[in-house]
């Protein structure tokens, strides 16, 4: 059970307590929940029968004692309890089981994984200045929002040509100006010059100015956000020329809106100071482990595992893999990227981190090694002698390969988790920063878990199961990175 799923629980409890009548207060339109805090016991803890005791009437301990009655015989819970003034905590049953689901949730929504259908059915209009961090800033927020299914246009103040081809550069791009503007046919200058020549990115169920949604019809009028961050005081070719689009997005976005943003050469700095640098390092070591491990003939999920589940195929001894080995990987051959089936492309022709429109960004080229000396020594190119592997078709669940006996994994596997719910909230409150932290607290945790439990055999060490768990882990970890870049408008390399 997820976070997501365990919100999702307790809102049907609360469902059922009103319509049995035993609460007489309204629904809440989402519960939330969070991980224990220190000193708690637990996994998860939620507030919500301190937030219904006022309307229902009770004290809030009796209504978390009505909740936890609906709550406790839930699959996937272990145990409920009522602690302090009310709050509810949550110990979830089986964790390898746990670990199992959110591995396998990774491997099959891939660079999609965290993203829902929350805010579905809400119109917005978000709005920003004639600058380049407010430009910036609100092209993420849109890709946060639409990945949540919301229906999202931009529009700025008047803007000339200059700034609007800085800001394309840069990944953004308004679909309309003028103080009221609402798409390219918003009257105002150049209301069919540069604005109308910026792609919908509206996602599943958009609206536009041919398309049926609020506003189609003149009624419904989409909510109205101002996006007004600090600015960045610099133009965008000021940043395109010192820092590169990459480099300069991360800069502009990282820091909260109310915080100035720091865009000095420190970005730039390939090494393990820079938060930009730690986050893709980190996503081109989880490609390198899988190029690698094909290398050695075993992959994370062979052809014919077993699908998730307490009654999944064990092995009798975790120290004996009785899978055969996959055939090695030809030098010149890379693996499919991670969360996607698609067949290996060859070295001599790289491309960009295939990525679901329309988050497409263009690659970079590749930098300078970084410090990693004592991973780089792992990264070397499969001999010339390898036999290509064959294609494995569809991805197929995780299953037994949870490393969740190795305490150094707990930490990513909460983290990974989490993730969905930190998407989510980054949209609600138009928050792009939380997501760059969530991308360095994954990459922290991957540099961890990697240290302590290698996922290639070393030396004479025979590829096994407990190498097959952590490179699902480790791959996992790689697609969850190149998805939050992906949403805030950052390449991520393969090799770096």
């Amino acid at each position: 059970m997820t976070p997501a799923d365990l919100s999702r629980t307790v809102l049907h409890a609360v469902r059922r307590a009103v319509d049995e009548d035993v609460l007489r207060a309204p629904v809440p339109a989402r519960v939330r929940v969070e991980r224990t805090r220190p000193g708690g016991s637990g996994d998860y803890a939620c507030a919500v029968a301190l937030q219904l005791a006022g309307e229902a009437g009770l004290p809030a301990l009796e209504v978390a004692r009505i909740l936890r009655e609906r709550v406790a015989a839930e699959p996937g819970i272990g145990r409920v309890e009522v602690t302090g003034p009310g709050f509810l905590s949550f110990t979830l049953d089986a964790p390898a089981d746990r670990d199992r689901a959110v591995l396998d949730a990774v491997r099959e929504r891939g660079l999609a994984y965290g993203h829902g259908d929350a805010l579905r059915g809400e119109a917005l209009q978000l709005h920003h200045a004639r600058e380049v961090r407010a430009a910036v800033t609100a092209d993420a927020v849109r890709r946060l929002l639409t990945a949540q299914g919301a229906r999202v246009r931009v529009g700025c103040e008047e803007a000339g040509v200059v700034e609007e081809e800085e800001w394309g550069r840069l990944g953004a791009g308004p679909d309309g100006y003028g103080p009221d503007a609402d798409g390219p046919d918003a009257d105002g200058p150049d209301a069919d010059g540069p604005g109308a020549d910026v792609p919908d990115v509206y996602g599943a169920g958009a609206y536009g100015p041919d398309a049926d949604g609020p506003g189609a019809d003149g009624a419904g009028a989409p909510e109205r956000i101002v996006i007004r961050p600090v600015p960045a005081g610099a133009t965008g070719a000021e940043l395109l020329a010192r820092l590169g689009r990459d480099a300069a997005r991360w800069g502009l976005l990282r820091p909260a809106a109310h915080d100035r943003a720091p865009l000095g050469p420190d970005l730039l700095v390939q090494g393990e100071a820079n938060p930009l640098f730690r986050v893709r390092y980190a996503y081109a070591r989880t490609r390198a482990l899988t190029r690698n491990a094909a290398a050695l003939g075993f992959a994370a999920a062979p052809e014919g595992a077993p699908p998730a589940g307490p009654s999944a195929g064990r092995d009798p001894d975790p120290r004996v893999d009785p899978t055969p080995y996959a055939r090695p990987t030809a030098a010149g051959l890379e693996p499919a990227a991670h969360g996607s089936p698609v067949p290996a492309t060859p070295y001599a022709e790289p491309g960009p981190y295939a990525e679901p429109a329309p988050y497409a960004v263009p690659a970079t080229p590749d930098a300078e090694p970084g410090p990693y000396a004592e991973l780089a020594a792992l990264c070397s190119e499969p001999g010339p002698d390898a036999e290509p592997a064959p294609y494995a078709g569809l991805p197929v669940p995780y299953s037994e390969l949870v490393p969740y006996a190795e305490p150094p994994a707990r930490p990513l596997l909460d983290l990974l988790a989490d993730h969905p719910g930190v998407l989510l909230a980054a949209a609600r409150h138009r928050a792009p920063d939380r997501v760059a932290r969530q991308l360095e607290a994954v990459a922290h945790a991957f540099f961890d878990f990697h240290d302590a439990c290698p996922p290639l055999p070393l030396g004479d060490e025979k590829p096994s199961a407990a190498h097959r768990s952590r490179l699902a882990l480790a791959e996992a970890a790689g697609t969850v990175l190149a998805g939050g870049l992906s949403l805030l408008g950052i390449s991520a390399p393969a090799h770096l």
